[in-house]
């Protein structure tokens, strides 16, 4: 709603909300390793394990929690 109410598109409706993430740049030295795929920039919301392995459409965490995917995106809001 207010995300709605800051950037009017002149459209008596919205189209499409705006998505928000919480991410957070962490220093690792000035030769930090840069990921070779995307798979491994994405942490375990629940654990904050890294290495999440793909298993059809979705990420399994060795915490045992399962992450599901839509159309390609994944989405960490709540585990299967």
């Amino acid at each position: 709603w207010l995300d709605a109410l800051l950037q009017p598109t002149g459209a008596f409706w919205q189209l499409t909300p705006s998505i928000f993430v919480a991410t957070r740049a962490i220093k690792t030295g000035a030769a930090a390793p840069i990921p070779t795929s995307p798979l491994e920039m994405f942490q375990c919301p629940a654990c904050g394990a890294s290495g999440l392995t793909p298993q059809g459409e979705s990420l399994r965490c060795s915490c045992g929690k399962t992450w599901d995917a839509s159309g390609g995106i994944y989405d960490f809001r709540q585990p299967l």
